[in-house]
């Protein structure tokens, strides 16, 4: 599906409460959580006032709350909706970058490439369309199937 990326990961040791920085633009994986806890992350992404911002930057994320909720129980109008101060130069979202990601991701599925359920995952989570939504868990029900038949066969039953 993706060219392999060439060269050593680099990885190490963190514990409860560490923090690891990088640009927005360094490539990253998460291992494998073999621990009997639940690990949890954090995404927090910051950019210069001055830049151009998509609106969807300025929404709350994953569309659970509105900002006016999220405000309801304040005490203080200080800080709510802080950004308006600073008048950002709101642009359009361009995601064609995802659409072009999302449909190698749907290709390969097709094809039973384990490769593809982590970005189908992630559009089934995020993606506002149920159409695409749907199309994505399907996709992951025919690696699952397709795993569990590799599986079968390796056990001597295929």
């Amino acid at each position: 599906m993706v060219d392999q990326l060439e060269g050593r990961w680099r990885g190490g040791d963190f514990n409860a409460g560490d923090v690891l920085l990088f640009h927005g633009m360094t490539v990253h994986r998460g291992t494998p959580n073999l621990s009997n806890s639940i690990r949890l992350s954090m995404d927090a992404r910051y950019q210069r006032a001055r830049d151009p911002i998509v609106e969807e930057a300025l929404m709350p994320v994953g569309d659970i709350w509105t900002w006016d909720q999220i405000y309801g129980d304040w005490k203080s109008d200080e800080l709510k909706y802080y950004w308006r101060a600073l008048n950002p130069r709101i642009i359009e979202y361009n995601s064609s970058f995802y659409e072009w990601r999302d449909n190698l991701a749907f290709e390969a599925a097709e094809k039973g490439d384990e490769t593809a359920r982590a970005v189908l995952w992630r559009i089934a989570q995020r993606a506002k369309d149920p159409a695409k939504r749907d199309r994505a868990l399907a996709g992951i029900g025919k690696l699952d199937a397709v795993g569990q038949g590799s599986a079968e066969r390796g056990a001597g039953y295929g």
